[in-house]
């Protein structure tokens, strides 16, 4: 059986707090976790404060959509999750679109080109560089108490070195950007843009995140194919409603608002822009 959490903890990452960061004012670092997710849920628990960030240099159990595992590679990628405890910021589904921004701002600070596959995939072309996987913790009357939300991005994995199954499929922003990266310096480069866009999502609420979110999406006006505990739906992604959920229009004509469930890209958008910073 593993020690509490905080027994495992080293010493904060001092040189990435920033006291004046929404996101990442207090950095914890541990060398080896199953699931970072799992273990802030854990500090949560304990009275870690929002915006808390946990960084594991390995981890060995990460955790995808449903029973997905993720690949990492340590010091080639970043396993981090961070903790929103404010009352405004419990909402699981807004969040997981925040993150995605947020951190397609981030890679493409990076000058790596990239687009963001409903909800929430980072895509350079058509290889997934991130995975985003929020969570939400029920207090004791039913009620979410905080949300953690965790990525793993790939950072400076070699493409030999990810698994048979990710061969076509996966890609690193070293790989994409054509120069070494550190695991440290993308680090802050995340931690800065999402304490940004949380600030936002303070002030302003959701529309603004929704319509960051739309600006950078390859997902809207591509052919796709929702699979689910359902029959397979396919049909043209049109719109993102207010609520998150993907407008799907079928062949019929009619309209399906997706809130779960995972998307197949088929063509490319016709006539319609890439994504904008």
């Amino acid at each position: 059986m593993h020690a509490p959490a905080h027994h495992r903890l080293v010493a904060p990452l001092g040189s990435a707090d920033h006291a004046d960061r929404r996101i990442g004012h207090t950095v914890l670092r541990i060398p080896v976790a199953d699931s970072t997710n799992a273990m802030l849920i854990e500090l949560g628990r304990g009275g870690a404060t929002d915006g808390t960030v946990l960084v594991a240099d390995e981890q060995v159990a990460g955790r995808g959509k449903g029973e997905r595992t993720w690949f990492s590679s340590r010091d080639e990628s970043l396993c981090v999750s961070f903790l929103l405890r404010r009352s405004s910021r419990r909402d699981l589904g807004q969040a997981t679109l925040l993150a995605a921004v947020a951190l397609h701002d981030a890679v493409t600070r990076l000058g790596v080109a990239a687009s963001i596959k409903w909800p929430n995939d980072i895509l350079v072309g058509d290889r997934k560089v991130c995975g985003i996987l929020a969570e939400a913790a029920p207090a004791a009357d039913g009620e979410i108490d905080f949300v953690v939300v965790g990525f793993g991005l790939n950072v400076a994995i070699a493409p030999e070195s990810f698994p048979p199954a990710l061969h076509d499929t996966a890609t690193s922003l070293q790989q994409a950007a054509g120069r070494p990266l550190d695991c440290g310096s993308v680090l802050d480069v995340c931690l800065a843009a999402l304490s940004d866009w949380v600030a936002i999502w303070e002030e302003h609420g959701f529309a603004p995140v929704a319509e960051a979110w739309r600006r950078r999406a390859g997902t809207l006006g591509r052919r796709v194919v929702v699979a689910d505990a359902g029959t397979p739906l396919a049909g043209t992604a049109v719109a993102l409603a207010a609520d998150g959920a993907l407008v799907l229009r079928d062949d019929a004509g009619r309209e399906h608002h997706i809130h779960s469930g995972d998307i197949c890209h088929g063509r490319a958008p016709v006539g319609r822009p890439g994504p904008r910073g």
